[in-house]
């Protein structure tokens, strides 16, 4: 996707080139959930929303004026799957759904912080991908990852667009950019040698939204679109209300207040919305 056709400030983006090798280290799957934390423009996170269309995608932010921007380049480009989240990194991580990919495209000083963060909800076989510009953090990455037991590699890549010139062009060189990739396959490979199931501890869990799927089986109910269900707890996690059909009042209150848009509940009989 070409840069001119996200909305950015002032060319705070990461450039089209450096997006295909970022995301061809994270190396998607249909279905995966992908956290970009510092995400900018949104840029990345849009072009792994229209790659894996069945995925998760949270774009983490703190600076407001950004945050909106990630949400006109997603409506431009038609994607639903992406989710912007206005936060401090990395306190703002604890409600977010445990990722099975991580891209940080920032950090500053606090990047040795994020990746500790970030790292300790991966899901077990999981890839986390660096792109650093600045020398310190760097180092500070490759440090994180080895700490965490990660084999880290690194790629530096320098980018050079032509330009035109009154008869002829010239090589208009970017500055290069580090991809410092890690993955934490430790957990798979001792549960593999255990013959044991990696644990993972999810979002709902930390965050106090319950799972959808272990509702429906607490109350002997079955879900008609199994698929539906990640896009629900997106929804319950990030604050955005959700219809409800809950006659018998069995499963509405176990739902975060204010969360939920009521219909036909006991509470809300009679009332053709309630919140």
């Amino acid at each position: 996707m070409p840069d001119d056709q996200f909305a950015h400030q002032q060319g705070l983006i990461s450039k089209a080139e450096v997006r295909v090798l970022a995301l061809a280290r994270l190396q998607l799957r249909p279905g995966d959930t992908l956290r970009d934390l510092g995400a900018g423009s949104g840029s990345l996170a849009v072009e792994a929303a229209v790659l894996i269309r069945r995925g998760l995608i949270f774009a983490v932010e703190q600076d407001p004026r950004r945050i909106q921007q990630i949400r006109q380049n997603a409506a431009r480009f038609g994607v639903s799957n992406l989710a912007a989240v206005q936060a401090v990194l990395p306190e703002g991580l604890a409600p977010l759904p445990d990722p099975d990919r991580i891209f940080i495209g920032g950090g500053g000083r606090n990047l040795a912080a994020i990746i500790g963060q970030a790292a300790s909800r991966l899901k077990p076989g999981g890839r986390m991908v660096v792109n650093a510009v600045l020398l310190d953090n760097i180092q500070t990455a490759l440090d994180a990852m080895q700490q965490l037991g990660w084999e880290a590699d690194l790629v530096q890549v320098q980018i050079s667009r032509s330009q035109k010139m009154p008869w002829s062009r010239r090589m208009a060189a970017h500055n290069p950019v580090w991809i410092i990739s890690g993955a934490n396959q430790l957990a798979l490979e001792v549960a593999r040698i255990t013959a044991a199931d990696p644990v993972i501890t999810t979002a709902t869990d930390l965050s106090g939204v319950p799972a959808i799927d272990l509702l429906t089986q607490e109350n002997h109910l079955s879900i008609e679109n199994p698929a539906a269900i990640q896009y629900v707890s997106m929804a319950l996690l990030t604050g955005q209300p959700v219809r409800l059909h809950d006659p018998m009042g069995w499963i509405g209150h176990r739902l975060p207040a204010g969360a939920v848009i009521a219909f036909d509940t006991p509470e809300a009989k009679g009332a053709t919305a309630g919140v």
